[in-house]
């Protein structure tokens, strides 16, 4: 395999990998059995020993290789990514090229229809013109970015961006026991009256998913509108959030309370920045559900900051829900926080690169 992301010796990138095809693969396995140093294909060269594949035009032009063993009766195949160019001005050539991945969730929906032969896919606020290579904005069918399809190494697995890098603005927390969500308070507060009526409740929520489900995706609008308290979803997501709040009370949940140290990244603004330092020893709240992983090094690559999140205490509300036995990414290892999560914030500090900002949840 050959390393494909953009720039392949960049620290903050993913990574992402592409096979070779099964010919070249063969010769290549050839040569390293008969331990040859060097394989001449037409553009390229490829350094056996020390692993690197040359553009035979520029040979500064370099990218790491590596070789892997599969289990025989394992069908390897690539995995199809799509990818959104990112840069300022797309279409301008001098300009760097950065490219950015669209979500797992969109990458599939796209993915489908491009074997479906399906000609455009609507994406949220997004067209996405398959035939043709590139998306548009609903708003404004003049802004338009190129979009790409690539195979990457399948064994190849990072932590989502799109889930554990979501920016959300800590509210004020007059109290350390408080554990507050506005959409899920006013839903009550409206259906009280059906208070015991459970079966109506779960029928409400379904009919919310589906009527919400039909114009985006879920996850992201939930967060949304929970960040954003937002009175219009109080009918469609009130009751769907609620029973997520519930897991904090299930018994089922009860083995997969998780206080142990956890991680999440986050673009912040300095003004963001500035209000955390200010809110050192004092009590905050995020509105949304907060994805969080175990793994430190992983989350380090996304945004400016990283929060470690510790626990004050093994309790309901006072930890979070290990959710790996129910992912489809159980190598992401994910931790939920619950929505109105109580935290502490207890330090901030900087790298130059980076911010380090320590929170207790409570």
């Amino acid at each position: 395999m050959w390393k494909s992301n953009p720039n392949p010796y960049s620290d903050t990138e993913p990574e992402q990998w592409a096979q070779y095809s099964k010919a070249e693969c063969d010769i290549l396995e050839k040569a390293y059995q008969q331990q040859q140093k060097q394989v001449e294909f037409d553009s390229y060269i490829v350094d056996m020993e020390n692993k690197l594949q040359i553009k035979k035009s520029d040979k500064t032009r370099q990218r790491p290789i590596k070789r892997i063993e599969v289990d025989s009766d394992v069908n390897l195949v690539e995995k199809p990514v799509w990818m959104w160019k990112s840069n300022p001005n797309p279409y301008l050539m001098a300009e760097p090229e950065q490219w950015t991945n669209y979500s797992e969730v969109e990458c599939e929906v796209l993915e489908e229809a491009y074997q479906q032969k399906q000609k455009l896919v609507e994406l949220d606020d997004y067209i996405v013109d398959i035939e043709n290579g590139f998306h548009a904005k609903k708003s404004d069918a003049s802004k338009q970015r190129p979009i790409r399809r690539i195979l990457v190494d399948p064994t190849a697995r990072h932590l989502r961006e799109e889930r554990f890098s979501i920016s959300q603005k800590p509210i004020k927390s007059d109290s350390d026991q408080q554990h507050f969500c506005f959409i899920i308070a006013e839903w009550l507060l409206k259906n009280k009256k059906d208070k015991d009526d459970h079966p109506k409740w779960v029928e409400q929520a379904a009919k919310g998913i589906c009527q919400e489900g039909l114009k985006t995706f879920l996850y992201k609008l939930i967060n949304k509108a929970l960040r954003e308290e937002d009175k219009s979803k109080v009918d469609t997501l009130g009751a769907f959030c609620y029973y997520i709040s519930l897991m904090n009370y299930t018994q089922e949940f009860g083995p997969s309370f998780h206080s142990s140290t956890v991680y999440s990244g986050m673009t912040l603004s300095r003004e963001e920045i500035s209000d955390y330092k200010a809110s050192i020893g004092r009590y905050r709240a995020w509105l949304a559900f907060n994805s969080t992983s175990k793994i430190r090094r992983e989350v380090e690559m996304f945004g400016n900051t990283l929060f470690v999140i510790n626990f004050l205490a093994m309790s309901r509300h006072g930890s979070g829900i290990d959710i790996t036995h129910l992912s489809e990414y159980p190598y992401e290892e994910e931790v939920l926080l619950q929505t109105g999560t109580n935290f502490r914030v207890d330090k901030v500090e900087e790298d130059g690169l980076k911010y380090r900002i320590y929170v207790t949840v409570v």
